[in-house]
């Protein structure tokens, strides 16, 4: 009878529902059966296998290096849940076997070949290189499902101060405001950007209600892109990490935040050194590695100053600034909307306004009752598991979901009893300002060009040799961008876009009356594009809300 160790380990992410008590009945029969007797058994629960920084896997090596080997083997249920590093296992069976004289054994995986033989070797490397392997897709799959998710504008994490973690209706994550802790978030903002000490202010949302811990936390919260509506994408595959608009609704302005960085920095960001010739500076991005573009001369051989802009960290990155400039011009008169495509809209949504709030009543109502409904079953199911009339997994089951259900009508309910009319007021209003995007543009200060692109382009603005390129507009301007040559669009936004062709009827890129007649305003969360049958797409009404209203106040 020989002494042995055994180890058992399942991770939070593994999927192969190997428990811990069939890892151990599989050793415990293989050991009585091979003549091993069990003196220990060390249990990694929760902890991946991607390498051996393991708590129960270290003591093991200690006992081992005590065990004046005595001990004669290690065995565990399959190789994989030794370790999911194919280069690290290998070596670790190199030291125990060769050196410390430990086998290593895999118990539910026997191969009845003679251990000594080189196919005994490839065998086991094989079941390593495929554990291995598993890890791997695992980790991309996460890893792919994130981003996915962050590039759809939602932030998965703890939701920031201001906001709560919540579910929308197809049981995605969400962040939703709270009102209370958002005014201390816009209260905190704004003293930084009226002069006061960041520091100072920080005291006063904390007696305001500010209630997260840390030294940095005031730092962190102000210098949380989160809070101006923004999302961090984080690289993926080909794709370098971008920031994006996001789902969620804004704390504070874009101008606000970014005064508030030169403040708390106490120096000014490249985006304020601003010059008439270089009004893209800090604006527009590298197309190799997204970093912001700044700007300079050079001089040529007639002694003529140039301005270029220009990457510090690409070679190869450098841009005639005079044909950057014209070109981004060119751009947003294409951009702008047409005189009758404006009127158009305008007549199409007033339609659709009544008919719109007589709908969101009636969803209301609905949903009003829903609610009481879950809310009622919840209770109910509550008092049956409370007197033991169904077990525990069944009521885990249901509440879990029923819960999950409610979550979801609750935030339903709340987007469908807000206020639309001043927002259709402000819309109908202000909506021909989008009819000459360039000229507003020109006749603006360069703090204010550098606002209407971030808008206009979800600060996703990036300059190529051949012209622009962006993963995001600005959803109203977005219909006929295709077409515009020097504008490369991204595959995300050329999927947003192309629910939104012209149809079949109209006339060599311009628009009839029958096409415009077919936008419709689904909600005042969304904006107006006409639809292809029953296909319709939503924008999020702040990014429309805030293009509006700053050019509103600065045309």
């Amino acid at each position: 009878m020989h002494s042995a160790y055994a180890y058992l380990r399942i991770s939070t992410e593994d999927q192969s529902n190997f428990s811990l008590e069939a890892q151990e009945e599989i050793i415990r029969k293989y050991a009585a059966s091979h003549q091993f007797q069990i003196v220990k058994t060390y249990t990694d629960d929760g902890v991946s296998a991607k390498n051996f920084n393991r708590p129960a896997w270290k003591r093991l090596e200690v006992d081992l290096s005590k065990s004046k080997r005595e001990i004669r083997a290690v065995i565990v249920a399959k190789y994989d849940r030794l370790i999911r590093n194919a280069a690290e296992g290998l070596a670790l069976l190199e030291r125990f076997e060769m050196k410390l004289e430990v086998q290593i054994i895999s118990a539910g995986e026997n191969f009845y070949v003679d251990p000594n033989s080189p196919f005994y070797f490839k065998i086991r490397a094989d079941m390593l290189v495929n554990g291995d392997f598993e890890r791997r897709v695992i980790a991309d799959r996460t890893k792919m499902g994130i981003w996915q998710a962050k590039r759809q504008g939602r932030y998965l994490t703890t939701a920031p101060f201001g906001y709560r973690n919540a579910r929308d209706a197809s049981n995605k994550p969400i962040i939703v405001l709270l009102p209370e802790k958002a005014a201390i978030v816009r209260e905190l903002f704004e003293n930084v950007a009226g002069g006061m000490d960041w520091k100072q202010a920080g005291k006063l949302a904390r007696q305001a209600g500010f209630s997260n811990k840390g030294k940095d936390a005031i730092r962190r919260t102000l210098t949380n892109i989160v809070y101006i509506g923004l999302v961090n994408v984080p690289a993926y595959g080909r794709e370098s990490a971008s920031q994006i608009q996001g789902i969620h609704e804004p704390i504070i302005s874009t101008e606000t935040f970014y005064q508030v960085q030169v403040m708390i920095t106490g120096k000014p960001q490249p985006k304020q050194e601003l010059r008439e010739e270089f009004p893209l500076r800090g604006v527009v991005r590298c197309e190799s590695c997204n970093r912001p573009l700044t700007a300079a001369f050079s001089t040529g051989k007639m002694k003529k100053k140039y301005g270029y802009y220009c990457c510090n960290r690409c070679k190869g990155q450098i841009h005639n600034a005079e044909r950057a400039n014209e070109t981004i011009i060119e751009i947003l008169r294409k951009l702008s909307l047409p005189a009758e495509q404006i009127l158009a809209v305008r007549e199409e949504s007033e339609r659709q306004m009544e008919q719109r709030l007589q709908i969101r009543v009636h969803n209301a109502e609905r949903l009003r009752i829903e609610i009481i409904d879950l809310e009622t079953k919840i209770e109910q199911l509550e008092e049956k598991f409370v007197t033991d009339k169904i077990e525990e997994i069944t009521y885990r089951k249901l509440y879990q979901k029923w819960q999950r259900d409610l979550t979801g009508k609750r935030v339903e309910y709340e987007q469908a009893t807000t206020d639309e009319r001043q927002y259709w007021e402000f819309f109908y209003k202000n909506l021909e300002k989008l009819s000459d995007l360039a000229g507003i543009y020109c006749a603006a200060n360069l703090e204010n060009k550098q606002r209407i692109l971030r808008l206009v382009f979800d600060n996703t603005l990036q300059l190529t040799h051949t012209g622009y390129r962006t993963q995001s507009l600005n959803p109203i301007l977005g219909s006929d961008s295709l077409k515009i040559n020097k504008l490369e669009i991204t595959e995300t936004q050329k999927k947003r876009e192309s629910l939104n062709d012209s149809p079949s009827g109209a006339q060599s890129g311009t628009r009839t009356r029958t096409a415009l007649s077919s936008y419709r305003i689904l909600s005042p969360a969304c904006l107006p594009f006409h639809h292809l049958g029953k296909k319709s797409f939503e924008f999020k009404s702040s990014k429309l809300k805030l293009l509006l209203d700053f050019l509103t106040r600065h045309s």
